[in-house]
C-alpha cells in the first residue's frame, strides 16, 4: 500500500497528470486491481480522483457496480477485478477513479492503489514461463516490472481500447 499522498505524487490536485516525459516514452500508470500488479497506458487516461459514492445499478452484471460521479459528470464504475473473477474492488484511503476513454467510450476504472507513474517504453513483454501466465479480458500481456532479479515480477498491461470495447460489448443485457 502507499501513502495517502500517492494522489499528489501521480498529478496536480485537480487530478492533471503534469509529469513530463521523453518524447519516445510511453508514460502509464501503475497500480493494484484486485491484488494484481496492473499497468495502464497514459494515452487512454482522462483524469484521475479519489473513490466518492457509487450509486448501485439493480440488474447491472458484476463488474458494473454502478454510477460514480466525476468531475461534473455521471460515469460508469468498471471493477475490473469481478471482470476478471479475482475479487472486487475495495474501497480505501488509497483507491482511485481513474476515467478512461477510446473511440468514444468512457468509463471510470477503479484502483484499489494508484502507486507511480512509469515509462514503460524500456519494459519488456513476459516471456518464458512468465507468458503462460493468463491475462484476462481488457488486458494486452504481461509486462516484466523488474527485469533485473532472478524471478521478476510482472504487472498486467491494461488496454483502454479492448478494456471498454469488451464492456461495450457485454452491456447488450442491461
Amino acid at each position: 500500500m502507499s501513502s495517502p499522498d500517492t494522489y499528489r505524487r501521480v498529478g496536480t490536485p485537480t487530478g492533471t497528470i503534469n509529469r513530463v516525459f521523453d518524447k519516445d516514452g510511453q508514460p502509464s500508470l501503475k497500480g493494484i486491481i484486485a491484488g494484481e500488479a496492473v499497468i495502464l497506458p497514459l494515452a487512454g487516461v482522462v483524469a484521475v480522483q479519489r473513490v466518492g459514492r457509487i450509486v448501485a445499478l439493480p440488474g447491472s452484471p458484476p463488474w458494473l457496480p454502478g454510477l460514480i460521479y466525476f468531475r461534473g459528470g455521471i460515469e460508469a464504475a468498471i471493477d475490473a477485478g469481478r471482470l476478471w473473477g479475482q475479487g472486487s474492488f475495495q474501497p480505501g484511503d488509497s483507491a482511485r477513479a481513474v476515467l478512461i476513454e477510446d473511440s468514444g467510450l468512457r468509463g471510470v476504472l477503479l484502483f484499489d492503489d494508484l502507486q507511480e507513474l512509469l515509462d514503460i517504453a524500456a519494459l519488456p513483454f513476459a516471456g518464458g514461463e512468465l507468458a503462460s501466465l493468463p491475462h484476462p479480458p481488457g488486458t494486452a500481456g504481461r509486462l516484466v516490472t523488474n527485469p533485473a532479479e532472478d524471478h521478476p515480477p510482472t504487472a498486467l498491461l491494461l488496454s483502454s481500447t479492448q478494456l471498454l470495447q469488451g464492456l461495450m460489448m457485454g452491456r447488450k443485457g442491461i
